[in-house]
């Protein structure tokens, strides 16, 4: 056995190291997340920007959550939307494009993670967010109208990011840079926004994250901190009472193209822990038993049912007549912007494809390189080298011979397809060759998470699409909340011959940076076809974690 090569890959094998993390949400206010958000009133169509920093609760705590949830909850204490970030040194952000289904009315928007919970209660903080929707009349006795006067726009400026001048043209370009303030603050994180200041904002709700405020939520699951990555949690329930559920092998599989699986054991409860340390946005997840009596229970996963009882949300909602035509002349800024989305749209920030832990052992074939047979079990069998193909039962087994011929495992290969946990070899059998790319092997003995393997064989599908009909009540495709992905903005540049010149630009949000941190790079951006006061706004957190804020306002004429 000394030639035997075993890589054992750790993947919550011991549940005690999931448990350790969650002694620790029993101190209260291990740390805390606060919001920064580009504005606070909205019409439907704008997006809502948001900036999310967890902070700990004491200078000695180094260890923060990686995973934040950011959620907007309505008067009747409901969650009309909620996203999961993947945290950067307790930092992270997201967006939200207002929907035309939420109605006019005053919201809060939450940030929360589950270290934050002690004993199923959590303390967090929350930003009013107040949405006007004309498009569906409100019958609702707390939605008003006046005829009071509305209140003239503060434009204080508390700070001075640009010397001279104050004002400028429309599509102009703006550049100033922040050295000299956060060298002042001594700022560890912050974010920049820059945008028109209109009678919305001003008569609703203070702006930014000043308007963070205390409430109290409660959940029915014994969350677990997430301190290393995104935890899915789960049980198999028994079908018979004299079934073990202890000590069963269960595999997630996200499939596709940049694919992961996991496997995992049980213990006493029946209950299985996956760890995901990296974000994975794929939202076909497959979770499976994988041994043989793997018929004699049913997985579901852990729900999280949070109760927002203890949000105060006034349903009351008085809107000044006078606010008519700001409200009218957000809308019909948003919808030319939203008509022009392809031109415009934001871009998603490209995430590195990871390799898996065995692709330096692996020798693969690219069977276009190979005379292509007709089914794919004579692809195995005539191309890859040390297979075996073994009837077993009903079903077949692969297995690869390994490096050393002395050495013999008389257990299976693992099979994976597109990185789907593949048991179902008959029907793998059964799919045309031509479907597939390449087939790469691993010989010797693999531990994968909890299950030891003879070697590893896995398939490429030309359009990562490979799917399974294999059903029953131990394997489920669960609709799961995916980390929301991080996007960059779009910030057109007016140069000589653009092709943006005939395109309107209505941009009330005319910059965002949710983490700047690059003080040596200028923030450079440019004016729209918008006339009026913006606003310059600097929210943050400096070395003491104590939060600041900063703004300055010009004007485009």
């Amino acid at each position: 056995m000394d030639r035997l090569k075993i890589i054992t890959v750790f993947v919550l094998l011991l549940n005690n190291t999931i448990f350790s993390q969650s002694n620790a949400s029993f101190e209260k206010n291990n740390e805390t997340c606060r919001l920064s958000t580009n504005a606070t009133a909205f019409v439907n169509g704008e997006q809502l920007l948001y900036a999310v920093n967890c902070l700990p609760s004491n200078s000695n705590q180094k260890l923060l959550s990686k995973i934040a949830y950011v959620e907007l909850i309505d008067h009747q204490k409901k969650s009309t939307f909620k996203q999961k970030l993947f945290l950067n040194n307790g930092k992270g952000n997201g967006y939200f494009t207002i929907p035309m289904t939420l109605q006019t009315g005053n919201y809060k928007l939450i940030a929360y993670s589950n270290r934050m919970f002690s004993f199923n209660e959590a303390e967090i903080q929350s930003v009013a967010i107040t949405i006007i929707n004309p498009y569906i009349v409100s019958t609702s006795e707390h939605i008003k109208t006046t005829n009071d006067p509305i209140a003239s726009i503060s434009n204080t400026s508390t700070a001075t990011f640009i010397e001279t001048p104050k004002e400028f043209s429309n599509r102009q370009e703006i550049s100033f840079d922040l050295k000299s303030l956060l060298a002042d603050l001594k700022a560890n994180s912050f974010s920049v926004s820059v945008r028109k200041k209109d009678e919305l904002d001003h008569n609703f709700t203070k702006n930014g994250t000043s308007q963070n405020s205390l409430s109290k939520i409660t959940t029915n699951a014994n969350l677990i901190s997430e301190l290393r990555g995104e935890i899915i949690a789960g049980k198999i329930t028994a079908k018979t009472p004299s079934f073990s559920i202890e000590n069963k092998n269960i595999s997630l599989s996200f499939p596709g193209q940049n694919n992961t699986v996991k496997i995992t054991k049980t213990n006493k409860k029946g209950e299985f822990y996956f760890l995901l340390e990296k974000a994975f946005y794929n939202n076909n997840a497959i979770i499976q038993g994988v041994d043989e009596d793997k018929e004699n229970y049913a997985i579901e996963l852990y729900k999280n049912d949070t109760d927002f009882s203890g949000i105060a949300i006034s349903p009351e909602l008085t809107i000044p007549s006078s606010l008519k035509k700001p409200i009218e002349n957000r809308l019909v800024a948003t919808q030319i912007e939203n008509s022009y989305f392809e031109k415009k749209q934001d871009s998603i920030k490209k995430t590195n494809a990871s390799l898996p832990f065995y692709a330096v052992y692996s020798k693969e074939y690219k069977l276009d390189d190979y005379t292509r047979f007709p089914t794919l079990q004579e692809t195995i069998i005539e191309i890859i080298d040390g297979v075996s193909l073994i009837k077993h039962k009903d079903n077949y087994q692969l297995y690869l011979k390994d490096y050393d011929e002395n050495t013999n495992l008389e257990v299976p290969s693992l099979v994976l397809v597109d990185g789907l946990y593949i048991q179902d070899i008959k029907e793998l059998l059964n799919y045309k060759a031509e479907v597939f790319a390449t087939i790469n092997t691993v010989k010797g003995g693999y531990f994968y998470g909890s299950k030891l393997y003879n070697g590893i064989v896995e398939l490429t599908t030309k359009n990562y699409n490979y799917e399974t009909k294999l059903t029953g009540d131990f394997i489920i495709r669960p609709e799961m909340l995916r980390p929301l992905p991080e996007k960059v903005n779009y910030n057109p540049k007016y140069v000589a011959n653009s092709d943006l010149t005939k395109i309107p630009d209505y941009r009330y949000q005319l910059y965002w940076e949710p983490n700047y941190t690059d003080t040596n790079q200028p923030i450079t951006f440019y004016t729209s076809d918008i006339d009026g006061t913006f606003e310059i706004k600097i929210e943050g957190f400096d070395s003491k974690n104590e939060y600041f804020k900063q703004s300055q306002f010009f004007e485009v004429k």
